[in-house]
């Protein structure tokens, strides 16, 4: 028996292995950029991330996410694409606030959270490029987050499948 056992040579378990290495890479991104949007704000926090979906699960968008999140509960879905997956991401990082509420406004606009959306955009593009599908949705119960200002959640399917959510709160 080789070293690790007989699924160390399995081709589904080294995917598997591939693609969660894959979001653990996106998810310290994400949490590098809100880490930096949430430091020196005012009432306001970002969260982003990305969940993986089970290979095994299958069915209903609305199955899909409890599998994921509990006790989630679907409010809505529509048809989705790449395009405006990275759109509501970036705008949703992109969002600088008000005077009573606002992120980093030393960083949020810089030539640093330029580059840095950018390398995100960079290492997400080849992710999203093996989908074949992608589902807007929003959650009436069960957020993993506090949305206020901004939220959004997608659901990608394909080689690589899994949720990205975000939002922001006060």
């Amino acid at each position: 028996m080789p070293i690790g056992g007989p699924n160390r040579w399995n081709p589904y378990t080294k995917l598997l292995e591939a693609h969660m290495h894959e979001i653990e890479f996106l998810n310290k991104a994400l949490v590098k950029i809100t880490n930096k949007l949430n430091s020196y704000s005012l009432n306001y926090v970002a969260d982003v991330e990305i969940y993986p979906i089970d290979k095994g699960i299958s069915g209903s968008t609305a199955d899909v996410v409890k599998s994921v999140f509990n006790s989630a509960v679907l409010g809505g879905e529509s048809e989705s694409n790449t395009s405006e997956l990275l759109e509501e991401l970036i705008a949703g990082l992109s969002y600088a606030g008000d005077s009573g509420a606002h992120s980093n406004l030393k960083y949020v606009g810089s030539p640093e959270h330029k580059q840095d959306l950018e390398n995100l955009k960079n290492k997400l593009k080849p992710v999203l490029a093996s989908n074949s599908s992608i589902t807007s949705f929003w959650l009436k119960e069960g957020h993993p987050f506090y949305p206020v200002f901004w939220d959004f959640a997608f659901s990608v399917d394909g080689s690589n499948r899994f949720i990205v959510i975000g939002s922001s709160s006060d």
